[in-house]
């Protein structure tokens, strides 16, 4: 039986602020199945010191705060990431913060041993790098703007970070599709025999689904109905016959339904959801030059309606009832 008081307490608390900002929605890829399309470039300095403003009037009010780097490839504005990631950082240190984590999620290839010295001095601590299974698969679904292949230079920046001895935490997420479901099970016992043994890393295994774009080349996605069959016997070779089942009856809760999240786009403008980046639903507002967030609580109020039903769906995916 839910909690309910407890659920609702902690989801509204004032105490919490979750941030996931995109500095840029360029990307340096062109994954065929990727749903954006990169028509807003780098964020403006203007929105730049905004966000800035408005963390520093609400950091002290906070105990935990979290900001995630998204994209496009937010690496292609490592100067914004790091700018707003410094101050944060300083700010969380001031305010003395029960909790404060920064993520990131990169395709990888801009993060070599240098800049990810960069990233991981301004306090980014957590890392998703995807891979699409072993080279001659992940180089025809996740390639570079100039159609080149790009699993290499991804792969040995993995190995870098493995040899590094940062304190960081790393989740190699992997993405499942019908095309490459024969070359999976090799590629796992690739993937456990360099990073399984350490902790710092975790292998996710995630069916790709169709999120809209315009890209004919989409892979074939498996079917909703079939993931854990699919996924069960991989997790065994990850983790052998311990391998953790999906409890049906787990509570998963979206960042999109949470009221003290949000999207902040490069061009300033607030959402609830990455990847209906473009639905006007999800626009929800925007930030101003002072900081200030101002939010249509009309456009809001969907967004938060599991708050109020409990619902699995509303607070597993509140896009599904609303786009």
């Amino acid at each position: 039986m839910l909690d309910k008081s407890g659920i609702l307490s902690y989801l509204v608390s004032n105490e919490i602020q979750e941030l996931i900002i995109l500095p840029t929605e360029q990307c340096n890829f062109r994954c065929t199945y990727c749903y954006e399309d990169f028509k807003m470039k780098r964020m403006s300095p203007e929105t730049i010191q905004a966000i800035k403003k408005f963390l520093t009037r609400r950091v002290p009010q906070l105990k935990h705060l979290t900001i995630s780097w998204f994209g496009g490839e937010p690496l292609l504005a490592k100067d914004i990431l790091l700018n707003i990631s410094e101050h944060a950082q300083k700010l969380s240190t001031k305010n003395n913060l029960t909790s404060y984590l920064i993520s990131i999620t990169t395709n990888g290839y801009l993060l070599s041993p240098s800049i990810f010295n960069e990233l991981v001095n301004v306090g980014i601590t957590k890392y998703q790098i995807t891979l699409d299974g072993p080279k001659e698969i992940h180089n025809q679904t996740r390639k570079k703007v100039n159609t080149e292949g790009s699993f290499d230079t991804v792969w040995n920046n993995l190995l870098a970070i493995k040899e590094s001895n940062l304190n960081v935490f790393v989740t190699i997420r992997v993405h499942l599709f019908h095309e490459n479901l024969p070359y999976i099970p090799d590629f796992l016992e690739l993937l456990k025999k360099h990073f399984y043994s350490d902790q710092r890393f975790k292998i996710l295994l995630k069916p790709i689904a169709q999120f809209g774009g315009k890209n004919e080349e989409h892979p074939k996605i498996i079917e909703k109905s079939k993931h854990n069959k699919v996924i069960q016997p991989l997790e065994e070779i990850i983790h052998g016959k311990t391998a953790p089942r999906k409890n049906s009856n787990e509570l998963e809760i979206c960042y999109a339904a949470r009221p003290n999240s949000l999207v902040i786009r490069s061009d300033g403008s607030l959402g609830k959801c990455t990847v209906a980046l473009n639905d006007e639903k999800n626009n929800i507002g925007y930030i101003t030059n002072d900081g200030t967030l101002k939010i249509s609580q009309e456009r809001l109020a969907p967004w938060l309606k599991g708050l109020l039903t409990l619902n699995k769906s509303d607070l597993g995916c509140p896009k599904h009832s609303i786009i």
